[in-house]
């Protein structure tokens, strides 16, 4: 027997528009549509090169003020208090990119992972309050007592905005993003650039990065649309922890592949030979932040998006990866030839230590845009334990060769010689094999379109180091003939050699020459 029971009229009107209501509050939850996701990802990554070349303009202008302003030892104690905070908001990292990889997540799941964000910053300020001491002893640096605490604070507002942030990467608003995280620079190059002026040294240094995270974190709290509430049930937010906790051990086990080398700089040779490490170590980076951060969270939700369609994830893969290699291995190879005049433009004439162990980075730095383009696979398709067991293997390697290192090396030099090896040798292998093979991607096809872009910039690099500097002593005109010399070669080679070239209206250029050669 069937009961066919009526609900009141009033009762229906209720119910349904309490189901349109969570229907669309759930909308800023959900992620874009499988038909807008390459439209959205163009947008994207337009706005992402835009805004990631104000923020570099702001940064190297605020470096170039700053660093004339603060001694390498002062810079040397605020980048090991710098060092702790890298550590402390490995874990938030982690948690975002498994909320962008999340099959389902609503306000249900914000609600219970904006809480656990929540309780996390509290455990990390607690942390810095006692890791303080703590630093103070290891370096040998008394000024890391109230460092330790005032970077906790920071990481306590990156926990808090987690979960907003995720979800705007999520929804592939980058423009939003971007713009919050230039806002929040320009507000921290004001302060540091303040504080310089009026002789604050190392607290300049952290108080500029403590108020980036503190601007965006709010901004991305106030304009995120998503308003946190007390979460009914905090079992639905299981398996996005487990999964950024699988990330995050991967992020906290390859923490020490890119910071053991500067921990033992400040450990073994002090404050000093730790402000010329670190400024030789951020221009490294800077082709790789140029050529791959700058679509890094483009590339990781438009990947993740097609990891049903292998075949069209390896053709997008590659494209990008020849785009950032092209930009991003030029760029670092010819730190080799012109790391000097680099370095003494950036950060004035007292940073001259600095200039040789750039040299040696500069190995290093051609081969990272590669190495660091794997993190977009192994994010995309959500293979935390192949990256977990690669970066274990790999930080073994580090420990022991670095250790090593210190124990019997007189100088810096020779440590970062070793390290800038390790990032180009089995740093890039592994992270090049391992991805590939978690996958199911061509390496061999990844290899063949890397060699004559890594050929031309070691070649260019070369010709660029013996020729440029046998020409001119004076400054601008060795920095202008180097240029000149690198670039006069690196070009050539890469057009006629890489194929398909990656930008299409060069692209067309090339096939109308080549036909017209062939015409004749």
């Amino acid at each position: 027997m069937v009961f066919n029971v009526e609900k009141p009229k009033d009762q229906l009107v209720h119910t349904d528009e309490c189901s349109v209501r969570s229907n669309a509050g759930n909308v800023i939850y959900g992620p874009p549509s499988g038909n807008d996701i390459p439209k959205l990802a163009r947008r994207a990554a337009g706005w992402s090169i835009f805004l990631t070349a104000v923020r570099q303009i702001l940064t190297i202008g605020t470096t170039m003020v700053v660093s004339r302003h603060v001694t390498p030892s002062e810079f040397g104690v605020a980048a090991m208090a710098l060092t702790f905070l890298a550590f402390l908001v490995l874990f938030d990292t982690a948690l975002t990119w498994a909320t962008v990889q999340a099959p389902i997540y609503d306000k249900e799941k914000f609600d219970a992972l904006f809480f656990f964000g929540f309780l996390f910053g509290v455990g990390l300020l607690g942390l810095s309050v006692i890791a303080g001491p703590l630093l103070a002893a290891f370096y040998n640096a008394p000024k890391l007592i109230w460092l330790s605490v005032f970077i906790g604070a920071a990481a306590f507002l990156n926990s808090l905005a987690t979960q907003p942030a995720a979800l705007l990467r999520r929804r592939l608003q980058q423009k939003k993003l971007n713009t919050i995280d230039t806002a929040a620079l320009c507000v921290s190059c004001a302060v540091g650039i303040g504080l310089a002026l009026g002789g604050a040294g190392v607290w300049a240094v952290v108080s500029q990065a403590v108020c980036m995270h503190a601007v965006r974190s709010i901004a991305v709290l106030a304009l995120s649309e998503a308003i946190p509430g007390w979460p009914r049930k905090f079992s639905v937010a299981l398996p996005e922890l487990r999964k950024g906790a699988g990330f995050a051990l991967s992020n906290y086990v390859c923490y020490f592949q890119l910071y053991l080398g500067g921990i033992l700089a400040a450990r073994c040779f002090g404050s000093l030979a730790m402000g010329n490490y670190q400024r030789a170590y951020g221009v490294k980076s800077m082709p790789t932040q140029y050529a791959s951060m700058v679509v890094t969270d483009v590339m990781v939700s438009s990947l993740a998006a097609l990891r049903s369609e292998p075949e069209k994830l390896a053709l997008l893969y590659r494209k990008a990866l020849i785009i950032t290699s092209v930009i991003g291995c030029p760029a670092g190879a010819f730190l080799f030839s012109g790391g000097a005049e680099v370095i003494r433009l950036l950060y004035g004439p007292q940073w001259q230590g600095a200039a040789r162990l750039l040299q040696w980075f500069a190995l290093a730095a051609m081969t990272l845009p590669i190495s660091t383009s794997t993190i977009w696979l192994f994010l995309a398709a959500g293979k935390a334990r192949e990256q977990l067991w690669m970066n274990i293997g790999l930080t073994g390697i580090s420990l022991v060769a670095l250790l090593s290192t210190a124990k019997f090396a007189r100088d810096l030099e020779t440590l970062v010689l070793v390290e800038s090896a390790l990032f180009a040798g089995p740093y890039l292998a592994m992270n090049l094999f391992c991805s590939h093979r978690a996958l199911g991607i061509s390496l061999l096809l990844t290899v063949r379109s890397l060699i004559p872009i890594l050929a031309a910039s070691i070649v260019a690099g070369a010709c660029a180091y013996v020729l440029g500097a046998a020409w001119s002593t004076d400054f601008w005109q060795a920095l202008a003939w180097k240029i000149i010399v690198f670039f006069a070669i690196y070009v050539p080679i890469v057009l006629f050699t890489v194929r398909p070239f990656p930008f299409a209206a060069v692209e067309r250029l090339l096939n109308k020459v080549t036909t017209k050669k062939e015409a004749l």
